[in-house]
C-alpha cells in the first residue's frame, strides 16, 4: 500500500503478505497463520487481527493497532506495547523510543536500537534479540532474567539465538552470556566479559579489538578476531568498517574450556612474527580448541621463524595449559613452509616453521623434470623404418607405457631432482611425407601426433611423501631419417613440441601448471645390426 493508498478487510494467509508504506493505511487487517503484514516507518494499520503463527513486522516509527493471543496491542507516537512476534515477526526499537510487554517467540526478532528501549520483555526459546550496549532491556529468557543497561553499558544474562545478536561498545561489559546456534557476541576494542562466557555449537563470537574477560570461556561454537562488525551491529555506533592495515588484538580470559569449538586468529608469516594473541591470565586452557589461522602478510613470502617463534597462546601469572588443549584446525603454509603449533615448558604455545619443505616444493621442483622425461621418451619412440619388403608403412599407430621416475640423489637441498616413482602411456600416429633415394641414401621425412599421460608419486627430502604430479601431454613432431645404402649407417633427426597440462596434488593443496615445452633429437650415427636365430 503506497502513499496515499487504503485497503479495508483485508485477509493474509499463509505464504502471503501485505505491505503498508509511508502514507499509506490498511483498516481490518486479519493475518493468519504464516501470514505477514509489514508496516513501514510513517505507515498506519488499524483494527489488525494478529492470529496465533502470523507475522507482524514493523518499528516504532509505524502505527499499528489491534489484537494478537494476549490481547490488545499498540504501536504508536514512539511507543509499543503487548506485541506479539513470531513466524518471522520483527519490532524495531528506535533511539528514543520504547516497547513494553512484548513477547518474542520462535521466529521471532526484537531489535533495540542504542537509545532505545523495552522493558517486561519475554523471550522463548527460537526468539531473537538483537541490541547493543547503548539499548536498555529486560525481562526474562531460558535462562532467567537478563538486563541491558544503556547507560552503563552493562548486560547481564543474554541468551543469543537463531539470528540474535548483541554488541558491547567500547567501556560495556556482558556477564553471564550465552550464545546459542546462529547467535553472535560481538565486542568492540575496549568491551568486557565477565562471569561465564558460552558459545555452543554454530555460535559466533567477534573481536574487533583488545578484549578482557574476568571469567570462564566456554567455547564450542567460533570465536573470530576481526575489524568488522556484523550486520546488525550498525544499529549502534558500534565498529566502523574500514580498509586500515591489521591491528592485532589480544583475548584476554582466567579460564578457557574447549569444546570443540574453533578461534581464528590472524598472522603474518612473511617475517614480521605478529599474530593475535589468546592470554591465559592465572587460570586454566583446559579441553580441545582448534586454532585456526589466517595469513594476512604476504602468501608467498613465508620465512623461517627463529627462537620459540611466533607465540599465540600467553600463559600468564603461573596460569597453566593441558598438552592437549589446542590443535591446529587446517595446515598453516606460506612460501615453502609448514608451520606447526607447539607447546613450550612455559605453557605457551608457539607457530614455528619446520625444518623440511612443505609438500608442494618437491612437487614443483619435479614438474620440469618429469615433462622433459616424458617428452624424450616420446622422441625417442619413433621406430627406424627403412621399409619392409616394399610394403607402405607411410602411416603408422604405436601404444608404448613403461615406468617414469627418478632414484634418490641427495634431494632438494642438494641440488637434485626429488625421489619419483610411477608410469607414463601414450598414443602416437605418424606418417612419412617423403621417400627417396639420394646419393646412395635413403631418406625419409614425416611427422607425428601424440596424446599421453604420466602420473609419479614424488617424495620429500626425507622420505615422506609430497603428493602425486599427473601431467596430460599433447605432443606434435617431425623427423627425417638417413640410411647408407651400402653401409648401413643411418642417422635420425627428431624436433618436437609438447603442450603439458599438470596437476600436483599433495594432502594439503591441489594446484595446476601448464607449460609448453619444445624439445630438440639427435640420434647419432649408428651401424644397422641384424640379429638371425
Amino acid at each position: 500500500m503506497h502513499n496515499g493508498g487504503t485497503a479495508s478487510g483485508t485477509v493474509v494467509n499463509s505464504d502471503g503478505w501485505q505491505i503498508i508504506k509511508e502514507g499509506g493505511l490498511a483498516d481490518f487487517t486479519t493475518v493468519n497463520q504464516k501470514g505477514k503484514l509489514q508496516v513501514n516507518a510513517g505507515g498506519t494499520a488499524t483494527n489488525v487481527t494478529l492470529t496465533q503463527g502470523g507475522a507482524l513486522v514493523t518499528s516504532t516509527a509505524a502505527t499499528v493497532t489491534g489484537s494478537n493471543r494476549l490481547g490488545n496491542f499498540t504501536v504508536e507516537n514512539g511507543k509499543a506495547d503487548g506485541v506479539v512476534l513470531e513466524s518471522g515477526g520483527r519490532l524495531d526499537v528506535l533511539e528514543g523510543h520504547s516497547a513494553q510487554k512484548t513477547l518474542v517467540d520462535d521466529g521471532g526478532t526484537l531489535a533495540v536500537s542504542a537509545g532505545g528501549k523495552a522493558t517486561d520483555v519475554t523471550m522463548t526459546s527460537g526468539g531473537a534479540l538483537i541490541a547493543d550496549s547503548g539499548a536498555t532491556v529486560e525481562g526474562t529468557n531460558a535462562s532467567g532474567k537478563f538486563s541491558i543497561d544503556g547507560i552503563s553499558g552493562q548486560a547481564s544474562g543474554l541468551l543469543l539465538e537463531n539470528g540474535g545478536s548483541f554488541t558491547v561498545n567500547a567501556g560495556g561489559q556482558a556477564g553471564n552470556t550465552t550464545v546459542g546456534h546462529r547467535g553472535t557476541l560481538t565486542l568492540a576494542a575496549g568491551g568486557s566479559l565477565s562471569g561465564r562466557t558460552q558459545l555452543s555449537k554454530g555460535a559466533s563470537m567477534v573481536l574487533n579489538g583488545d578484549v578482557v574477560s574476568t571469567g570462564d570461556i566456554v567455547n564450542a561454537g567460533e570465536i573470530r578476531f576481526d575489524n568488522q562488525t556484523t550486520q546488525d551491529a550498525v544499529l549502534s555506533r558500534a565498529v566502523a568498517k574500514g580498509d586500515a592495515p591489521v591491528t592485532f588484538h589480544k583475548l584476554t580470559t582466567s579460564n578457557l574450556t574447549g569444546q570443540g569449538g574453533t578461534i581464528n586468529m590472524r598472522v603474518r608469516l612473511d617475517g614480521s612474527n605478529a599474530s593475535d594473541q589468546l592470554v591465559i591470565n592465572g587460570g586454566q586452557a583446559t579441553g580441545k580448541t582448534w586454532l585456526a589461522f589466517t595469513n594476512v602478510g604476504n602468501s608467498n613470502l613465508g620465512v623461517a621463524t627463529s627462537g620459540q617463534g611466533i607465540r599465540v597462546v600467553d600463559a600468564q601469572n603461573g596460569a597453566t595449559t593441558e598438552e592437549g588443549a589446542f590443535a591446529l584446525s587446517r595446515p598453516l603454509q606460506a612460501g615453502a613452509f609448514n608451520y606447526t603449533l607447539n607447546r613450550d615448558s612455559d605453557e605457551d604455545w608457539y607457530l614455528r616453521s619446520e625444518n623440511a619443505y612443505r609438500a608442494e616444493v618437491p612437487l614443483y621442483a619435479s614438474m620440469l623434470t618429469q615433462a622433459m622425461d616424458y617428452d624424450r621418451i616420446l622422441a625417442g619412440s619413433r621406430s627406424h623404418q627403412t621399409g619392409v619388403n616394399g610394403e607402405n608403412n607411410s602411416v603408422r599407430l604405436s601404444i608404448q607405457g613403461g615406468h617414469l621416475g627418478h632414484d634418490n640423489n641427495g634431494g632438494i637441498a642438494r641440488g637434485a631432482t626429488p625421489e619419483s616413482s610411477g608410469s607414463y602411456g601414450f598414443v602416437r600416429l605418424e606418417g612419412d611425407l617423403l621417400r627417396t633415394e639420394v646419393a646412395g641414401m635413403s631418406l625419409t621425412t614425416g611427422v607425428y601426433g601424440a596424446a599421453g599421460h604420466s602420473s609419479v608419486d614424488v617424495k620429500d627430502d626425507d622420505g615422506s611423501r609430497a603428493g602425486t604430479l599427473r601431467d596430460d601431454a599433447g605432443s606434435l613432431g617431425g623427423y627425417l631419417n638417413l640410411v647408407h645404402t651400402s653401409s648401413g649407417l643411418w642417422a635420425d633427426i627428431v624436433a618436437q613440441g609438447t603442450r603439458h597440462s599438470m596437476k600436483a596434488s599433495s594432502d594439503n593443496n591441489d594446484f595446476r601448471a601448464r607449460a609448453g615445452a619444445g624439445w630438440a633429437h639427435w640420434k647419432p650415427v649408428c651401424p644397422s645390426v641384424s640379429l638371425t636365430t
